[in-house]
């Protein structure tokens, strides 16, 4: 309840792109339902609605979809060797081990160690942050001048930009002031809370079979987008019939980064559908 009073205040109109979808569409159920005069509507970009299943293990379910492989990629593990560290850095820190020596009749000697636990993903992703966000922002129509990124075989290649090469030009979504605002701050906090998102899926599955399955019954909105290599608008068929009210919008020319390639498109459908309530 606190952090939907901090996004969204009294009652808003909750919409999310990717994962944020999940986190809108909660927001919906858990809100819409004990308290509706607080969300209005919620509305999805790109991401379809999967329903749980108690009977098969998200994981699972990836491993069905070659598309998703990037998703099994993002929660392989890897543990670093012991080694010093001074100060301790807050986000990378798993294990402490605290090793006192006692030199007889000299002197204690403390040895700080640190078992860092870095996910293999964070590795790749952190390890040129300009070249990461080059690659990962980009438009539709970009996208016949660049390398392809595939998402399928991530695991198999050993890396999600395994194959492409060093140097990637800046497309056009992105200013060069905003390339660097992205690469400080992830200099700064990293990678790992993001993939941990993936991580948690098993226990969120759990989770959610544990809460009472039902429809969303508030008036939501679904937008497409045509060119979308990954949420492809073919997975929200049969949305209407988890949620009745369902609306639609589609932008054909448009790939998975909907909000930035085509904004005024975007807010165009947004809002022509709060309006309408």
């Amino acid at each position: 309840m606190q952090g939907f009073n901090h996004i969204y205040g009294q009652n808003g109109d909750a919409t999310g792109h990717a994962g944020g979808t999940r986190l809108g569409r909660r927001s919906g159920v858990e809100h819409g339902s004990v308290l509706p005069q607080r969300v209005r509507a919620v509305a999805s970009l790109n991401t379809p609605l999967f329903p749980a299943s108690p009977s098969v293990n998200p994981d699972e379910k990836l491993k069905d979809i070659p598309i998703f492989d990037y998703q099994l990629y993002f929660q392989q593990p890897v543990s670093l060797p012991l080694k010093p560290v001074l100060p301790l850095p807050a986000r990378s820190v798993s294990t402490l081990c605290v090793c006192v020596c006692v030199c007889v009749c000299v002197c204690v000697c403390v040895c700080v160690c640190v078992c860092v636990l870095q996910g293999v993903a964070e590795a790749e992703l952190e390890k040129d942050l300009e070249r990461t966000f080059k690659i990962f922002f980009f438009s539709s129509a970009e996208a016949v001048k660049r390398p392809a990124l595939s998402t399928a075989g991530v695991c198999a290649r050993g890396g999600l930009f395994v194959g492409l090469p060093e140097q990637i030009p800046r497309g056009c979504m992105l200013t060069e002031a905003e390339l660097q605002y992205y690469v400080s701050q992830y200099k700064e906090r990293g990678f790992r809370r993001p993939l941990n998102w993936y991580r948690n899926g098993e226990a969120s599955w759990r989770w959610k079979c544990s809460q009472p399955s039902a429809k969303l019954l508030m008036p939501a909105l679904m937008v497409t987008a045509g060119k979308d290599q990954v949420l492809l608008p073919a997975f929200t068929k049969g949305m209407e019939d988890l949620i009745p009210d369902l609306k639609r919008g589609h932008i054909e020319e448009c790939g998975h980064w909907i909000q930035m390639e085509r904004p005024a498109e975007t807010n165009r459908i947004l809002i022509s559908c709060s309006q309408r309530l």
